[in-house]
């Protein structure tokens, strides 16, 4: 299916990997590990899927991003596509009604969500937000995802990625510029 609009392949992306998530709840593989997902032009293929460090920190994830974008540009990397589109797929903790500032994974109200969030190579962004619900032997029973999406949200680990790959493609084409800073 070509899909004409840089918003509908991301809708259509994040509709194909809640799709691998639900599946992999069903059948009993969960937990997915934190993942980057690449999103190439054409998404009947499926998506290479790499895994995310463990969370170090966003400095060391917003590194892991340059280089994988610069790696992939500049063709370290020649069993990966060159993506339209990057993913972050990736559990979080969230609080509701609780105090600007307090950390989520401090509460005891806290509850717990799987976020994919995309960011185009044109800029456009999406991320969609899935609550999970555990058995009492801390399995997953479900993912229920919001069909809305946050798309007001800045992807700044993302735009690492797009940093990364351009520097890569300004370098082999010669070019002395380096990139803009996206953040």
């Amino acid at each position: 299916m070509a899909v004409e609009t840089s918003a509908e392949f991301m809708q259509e992306a994040v509709t194909r990997m809640i799709t691998l998530v639900q599946d992999a709840v069903s059948t009993g593989n969960w937990p997915f590990p934190s993942a980057i997902f690449l999103a190439p032009e054409e998404l009947e293929g499926g998506f290479p899927i790499v895994p995310f460090p463990p969370n170090d920190g966003s400095e060391e994830r917003q590194q892991f991003c340059a280089a994988l974008g610069y790696a992939i540009a500049s063709g370290e990397l020649p069993e990966a596509p060159n993506p339209r589109a990057v993913f972050i797929l990736s559990e979080v903790w969230y609080t509701e009604g609780e105090a600007e500032g307090s950390r989520p994974s401090e509460s005891p109200n806290k509850k717990e969500a799987l976020v994919i969030a995309g960011l185009a190579s044109d800029g456009e962004q999406i991320v969609s937000f899935g609550t999970i619900t555990r058995r009492t032997d801390a399995s997953v029973e479900s993912i229920e995802f919001d069909d809305s999406s946050m798309n007001a949200t800045r992807m700044y680990t993302l735009e690492y990625f797009w940093e990364g790959y351009t520097q890569a493609l300004l370098e082999k084409s010669g070019a002395k510029n380096k990139p803009q800073k996206l953040h």
